[in-house]
């Protein structure tokens, strides 16, 4: 029998990830809710623009397995983020590692290296009662990290349903453009 087949297969790639660049901070010390940092990603490049970013902190530097609190939801064109940081683990020596991500239009995604900054507690006695009067005046995104923030520095033996609850039906009515009381 002469039989005879073809076939052919057509592979599309993402390209390389993006490179060449680092991640920045304009201060690497400060006060936890209190103290905005700059983080800004510079220098990366790829073939496939343009380029989008996130931006992710961890507490508890012993832990290998945390997972990281990502601080914007979505990649973002903005190659920066000016935000304030919850206090450090104490495990940690107050330390908070900061990680940027970078992603091509293509999806093809590549992370930075890390960047320690050290977040003292905020002594203020009224921060947890200040910072929900601030989630109340922020963007969604914002109110739901602030959120976040505070649930993560409350002392387990200390935290009280009240404060997460009210923090919590915040972030919901600003999602849902809900009238505050």
């Amino acid at each position: 029998s002469n039989a005879q087949s073809f076939s052919e297969f057509v592979f599309t790639t993402g390209g390389l990830p993006p490179s060449g660049g680092k991640l920045i901070v304009d201060n690497t010390t400060g006060i936890g809710f209190s103290t905005v940092f700059r983080f800004e990603m510079v220098g990366w490049g790829s073939e496939d623009v343009p380029l989008s970013y996130q931006f992710s902190y961890k507490r508890d530097l012993s832990d290998p397995y945390e997972q990281p609190t990502f601080m914007n939801t979505a990649y973002s064109l903005r190659s920066f983020l000016d935000t304030v940081l919850p206090q450090g683990s104490a495990a940690a020596d107050l330390g908070v590692k900061v990680t940027g991500h970078v992603v091509s239009v293509m999806g093809v995604q590549a992370t930075s290296n890390s960047i320690e900054v050290f977040v003292r507690p905020n002594d203020n006695p009224d921060l947890d009662t200040n910072t929900l009067d601030e989630i109340r005046y922020l963007d969604p995104e914002s109110s739901l990290l602030y959120a976040i923030m505070l649930a993560q520095v409350q002392e387990p033996s200390n935290i009280t349903n009240d404060l997460i609850n009210e923090s919590l039906q915040i972030v919901e009515a600003k999602a849902f453009n809900e009238t505050l009381i």
